[in-house]
């Protein structure tokens, strides 16, 4: 395997339950009881589920009847399993330590009894406080109010999500629209930078002529709406959210008495933090009596969040494993499927087809109605029809992914193991398993990790074995800002590994993504302010306001193959990021685009079966000592129907300790444990299926322990690249590209006419409408091209530019004349007459434009000779050849070197392989290597003179565009490099020559080309060592 591309970053977390697992243990009725006699337990117990503390009284007293006895046996089982065996920081269930590098491994987990608690208020349950606040009439006058963020200007109407707190399960959002008024657009403009009620309502009232009363009652209905929002809201990011509101409410006269209640309550949750764990259920009981005299519903099961955190300074890992862990995540990217499309790269095709490379503002670009949205439209019952609300809508099933060689290589080997427990990969396996072309890691990531040794003394020798299945980013923090809140070394650890990513871009503004999803999560994405800019979109942010970033200060635009954000008030690109592993793929399009758009410095990798995963059996995955993946058994509902699950373990061959994978969450199962192995079975008593993994490491190998035994665990071990920074992008050069002349139309000087056919008939009605007007028409236009397009329906786009006057009453009543015949026929079955929107900024701007509009006039003509000559199976043979030529006489033209071609066709090759099956690069070698005498052939050697060959004015006035455009770009005059204009250029000169299928002939006349590039590069280097040896 190559040497590792990435290094772990100077820290790692070490993650564990607060309990060790006792695998001699058999749960009964006395060891729970005598469990949930232990004052820590009884609290962790109560933070999880204070409805189960209310029966533990009565259960250890024996008043219970037995059958509600045993459900309580069955709820400690699964909460006490979960509090020594899962990961998972959760409540006092499990935290986490910061550990160093250091000469040896040493993973030592202090009791309990030891361990550093933060208690805070549930940020839903101040969430509801500050509504009821933002209601009382004296307070909503001493707020400072702002437009909502998602506040935008979309086809004529104010467009917003509205968020609305629901009873118990927190907050939901109801996209609204707005008609513009005169008051309420000076609102919103007042209120941009901030302010009062009071003063809002005296400048609105000047301003549009009405009674200040008035004024008053339609600001209050704008907060109603939400549509103004207060800065009294729980930040997402930032200092605690209870410490701030209680210090605002002190500021402020009217509600101080609140916020000093406010501050007792920091101060009692403090000493709960300053005692340990072990608190009696009561205190908290005490402090939600104490919360219900703010009017506002105190529920215990809901009211608390409390982190664990570990006292870690003896935490240590050693150099050995260090580097096991490099390794094994570098061999983790080298097998990583490429992932097929995505809802950014669909996304990307749309912006282009919709955009060009014009910067559009982001809300605009993602608005469903105005613009082109992101993902799936919103399900029905988002617009808050009532009659939808709750009704399970679901998207269509996808189609299955392609069966490919990787898959059918696991298959093959799966047969040949049978029942095998592992998969002990070899050199063979890791050359097909491995991609083509593995991307590249991000700047900075992070990977779950787990050790397997059998002593503390073993692990500090180098025996052991790394779990590691997958890992994640960018960038490194997304598994740990929610741990920086009560940990401060932590967060310090974390801040210096973002410098670490942010100096890799120094031109770029990095920015945290501050939002409050809908749901209840709100506690799990409180985090303190990591980035110096934050970008808030529906949630609150703890950065001053010269450091937030606005979604409406944002502009979208492609460059090249990459979407990219500016600031507008900044002036430079923002890459949003986001510190917290919260799923997005519900969240509305603009959270989703935002955090989709990481994906393009890096994605996720790991091991993965493909569709082979609901396999019964699928074995442990090994190289090495590294274990990329566990083994894993589906079973069955029917399978327990004879005599549950111990009658199924000699037949399935299923070890004494399993984990119950179950969506998010996991059970570890002793099944030698009747209890435990009982509460397995009423788990799963009402699923079709189930999937069981194995426990690795398992008990007896836990390389993390401590004074009351060995702990499960999971390391965070956080990664940055090995390279140096990046050079800075290079910006496009401002250029007089806003106030040049873009969008032309009907009635203008570009005419410009879409003809829906198909893509043979589109062939044929290009030739005859083209050949019928040169012959009966005086010339009406001075240029014309045509371009191929699918929106999604084939059509021919046609564009000539002359006078208006000409265009309109002379040349397009005869298109329509020419055209008739095609359309009765049915040969065509639209002609619409639409807007020219000129893609200046993707050529260069208003010259580069030009000079390539004068291009496309040329290539045209050349396409439209080759209709006449391609008919029948040669004719297509025939296409891809004229393409193939003409695809290097168009780089050479622009005066490229031989290196310049080849990095332009790798590019073009690499971006558009990811669209297609990762087998495709095999075969593509396969059909080049018996065409390459041919393909060599046709393309000149570099140096080597051309062969005498008759005048062609059309070829002259071809290359005379092209020595122009590469001149503008030499001299600056173009707003990008000539590489990417290149690119450009050969992409419509491959959808003009080609019928269909466009993407893929342009990817597999790039990847030839790019072959016959080095083959000559490669002669070049040996004449030239001949020469000089």
């Amino acid at each position: 395997m190559p040497s590792p591309t990435v290094r772990t970053a100077p820290f790692f977390v070490l993650r564990t339950p607060g309990l060790p697992v006792d695998p001699t243990r058999a749960w009964t009725r006395e060891h729970l009881a005598a469990a949930v006699r232990r004052p820590e337990i009884r609290e962790a117990l109560f933070l999880a589920s204070p409805d189960l503390d209310t029966a533990l009284d009565p259960w250890l007293r024996g008043d219970l009847p037995e059958a509600r006895a045993q459900r309580v046996d069955q709820s400690l089982v699964r909460y006490l399993t979960r509090m020594g065996s899962r990961s998972t920081p959760f409540g006092l269930f499990a935290g986490c330590g910061v550990g160093a590098w250091g000469p040896v491994s040493d993973l030592r987990v202090p009791p309990l009894a030891q361990c550093v608690r933060r208690t805070r208020l549930d940020n839903d349950y101040l969430a509801a406080l500050v509504a009821d606040l933002e209601r009382n009439p004296e307070v909503r006058g001493l707020l400072t109010w702002r437009p909502n963020t998602s506040l935008h200007l979309a086809a004529g109407r104010w467009h917003y999500a509205e968020p609305r707190l629901g009873a118990g399960e927190g907050r939901e959002y109801h996209l609204v629209a707005l008609e513009p008024t005169g008051h309420l657009d000076k609102a919103l403009a007042c209120a941009a930078g901030g302010a009062g009620l009071g003063s809002l309502a005296g400048v609105l009232a000047q301003a549009v002529e009405v009674e200040p009363g008035e004024a008053s009652g339609f600001l209050d209905e704008l907060v109603e709406g939400r549509i103004l929002t207060s800065d009294l809201e729980p930040a997402v990011t930032g200092e605690e959210p209870l410490q701030a509101l209680a210090g605002h409410l002190k500021a402020q006269g009217g509600t101080r008495p609140l916020g000093e209640r406010l501050e007792r309550i920091v101060t009692e949750l403090g000493e709960l933090d300053e005692a340990g764990a072990g608190a009696a259920p009561g205190r908290y009981r005490a402090l939600a009596r104490e919360l219900e005299a703010l009017a506002v519903p105190a529920d215990p099961r809901r009211l608390f969040q409390v982190d664990l955190h570990k006292p870690s300074e003896e935490l240590h890992l050693g150099p050995e494993v260090r580097r096991a862990l490099e390794e094994a995540v570098e061999r983790l990217r080298l097998i990583t499927p490429h992932r097929r499309e995505s809802p950014l790269d669909r996304f990307r095709d749309a912006f282009r087809e919709r955009y060009g490379t014009r910067a559009v503002p982001l809300l605009e670009a993602l608005d469903a109605e105005a613009g082109i949205g992101f993902g799936p439209k919103p399900p029905p019952g988002l617009d808050g029809s009532p009659l939808l609300q709750g009704l399970p809508f679901q998207a269509a099933a996808q189609a299955d992914p392609p069966f490919t060689a990787r898959d059918r290589h696991i298959l093959k080997r799966l047969h040949f193991l049978g029942n095998a427990p592992e998969w002990a990969l070899d050199d063979a396996d890791l050359a097909i398993l491995g991609e083509p072309g593995p991307r590249p890691f991000p700047a900075t990531f992070s990977a779950l990790a787990a050790l397997a040794s059998p002593s503390p003394e073993a692990l500090a020798r180098g025996d052991f074995q790394v779990l590691m299945e997958s890992y994640s980013g960018p960038s490194g923090a997304q598994l740990l800002g929610r741990f920086c809140l009560g940990d401060p070394r932590l967060a310090s650890r974390v801040e210096e590994l973002l410098r670490v990513e942010e100096a890799r871009r120094p031109e770029a503004v990095f920015a945290e993504i501050v939002h409050q999803p809908d749901g209840r999560i709100g506690n799990i994405i409180a985090r303190p302010r990591l980035r110096a800019f934050e970008i808030p979109f529906l949630g609150s942010s703890g950065a001053p306001l010269d450091h937030q970033i606005p979604p409406a200060d944002l502009t979208l635009a492609l460059e090249g193959d990459r979407l990219v954000l500016r600031s507008i008030r900044l002036g430079r690109e923002v890459v949003p990021r986001m510190a917290t592993a919260h799923n997005y793929a519900q969240g509305l399009p603009v959270f989703r685009f935002l955090a989709h758009l990481q994906e393009q410095d890096g994605r996720a990798g790991g091991w993965t079966w493909g569709p082979l995963e609901a396999l019964p059996f699928l074995p442990r995955v090994t190289r090495g000592r590294h274990v990329l993946c566990r083994a894993r058994w589906r079973v069955e509902a029917r399978e327990l129907e004879a005599g549950g699950l111990q009658a199924l373990r000699a037949p399935r061959r299923l070890p004494r300790h399993v984990v119950l994978e179950d969506a998010d969450s996991t059970l570890w199962v002793d099944l030698d444990d009747p209890l435990r192995a009982a509460t397995l079975e009423h788990i799963v008593a009402s699923r079709p299926s189930f999937t069981l993994v194995e426990a690795f490491p398992g008990p007896e190998e836990l390389a993390a322990a401590g004074p009351e035994g060995r702990y499960f665990h999971e390391l965070v071990i956080p990664f940055q690249q090995k390279e140096p920074p990046l050079p800075a992008r290079r910006s496009p050069r401002p250029s007089s590209t806003a106030e040049a002349a873009r969008s032309y139309p009907p009635g203008s000087e570009w005419l410009y006419i879409k003809v829906y056919a198909g893509p043979a008939a589109s062939d044929r009605i290009l030739a005859v409408l083209l050949d019928t007007l040169r012959r009966i028409t005086v010339q009406a236009w001075d240029r014309w091209f045509f371009v191929r397009y699918a929106d999604p329906e084939s059509h021919l786009r046609l564009r000539f530019h002359g006078t208006p006057t000409q265009l309109t009453s002379n040349l397009l009543p005869l298109i329509r004349r020419i055209l008739a015949p095609h359309l009765k026929s049915g040969a065509c079955w639209k002609v619409q007459v639409d807007t020219y929107e000129r893609e200046l900024e993707r050529y260069g701007g208003l010259e580069g434009m030009l000079l390539a509009e004068a291009w496309f006039e040329q290539d045209s003509e050349k396409a439209l000779d080759l209709l006449h000559e391609c008919d029948g199976e040669e004719g297509s043979g025939l296409r891809w050849q004229r393409a193939f030529k003409a695809m290097d006489e168009l780089l050479s033209g622009l005066g490229l070197s031989l290196t310049a071609k080849l990095r332009i066709v790798d590019a073009i090759r690499g971006g558009l392989g990811r669209e297609f099956n990762p087998e495709l690069g095999i075969q593509l070698g396969e059909r080049y290597r018996s065409l390459r005498r041919d393909l060599e052939a046709w393309i000149p050697v570099p140096g080597r003179p051309a062969p005498p060959a008759l005048p062609d004015p059309r070829l002259h006035r071809q290359r005379t565009c092209l020595h122009r455009l590469a001149e503008a770009a030499s001299h600056g005059r173009l707003s990008l490099p000539l590489e990417d204009l290149a690119a450009s250029l050969v992409h419509m000169q491959v959808n003009r020559f080609m019928r269909g299928s466009h993407r893929a002939h342009e990817l597999v006349l790039a990847d030839f080309l790019g072959r016959v590039y080095r083959s000559q590069l490669a002669r070049v280097g040996r004449a030239r060592d001949k020469m000089e040896g």
